[in-house]
């Protein structure tokens, strides 16, 4: 096993989902990945998953038609391969991401109730417009 420095956790060594990484390495690619994330995808909504879980069918059947009643744009990427997973995926979860304007903001699959809620939230929409 190679020798790991401990390091001192700190809210700027911690991401904004509260990991951290220890690591012998200066720079983790965890960092790294989510800053190439948040240039990727800097603008607009977009939902990337895997089909590892059984459920994931489901979201991107449903919360695309949520998307469009709103007349919003929900971009769906659909990562088949487990090393490109492994390689994209903003979180350790690594079967699903909602990504809005370059920010995390879900790491796992989520209800059509739980997206409304975060449209609500994310885009300012009126709860009646939901």
């Amino acid at each position: 096993m190679q020798n790991l420095q401990i390091e001192t956790v700190t809210i700027e060594n911690v991401d904004d989902l509260g990991f951290f990484c220890i690591s012998s390495k200066k720079h983790p690619g965890y960092v790294s990945k989510r800053a190439w994330l948040e240039k990727r995808f800097k603008e607009g909504l977009h939902i990337l998953y895997t089909m590892q879980c059984p459920y994931t069918g489901k979201i991107v059947r449903e919360l695309p038609d949520v998307a469009r009643r709103h007349n919003i744009v929900l971009n769906l990427w659909e990562i088949d391969d487990p090393a490109e997973a492994r390689e994209i995926m903003p979180s350790p979860y690594g079967t699903f991401a909602l990504i809005h304007d370059g920010r995390l903001l879900e790491d796992h699959p989520i209800s059509t109730t739980r997206f409304r809620n975060i449209l609500q939230r994310e885009l300012n929409l009126s709860e009646s417009s939901l």
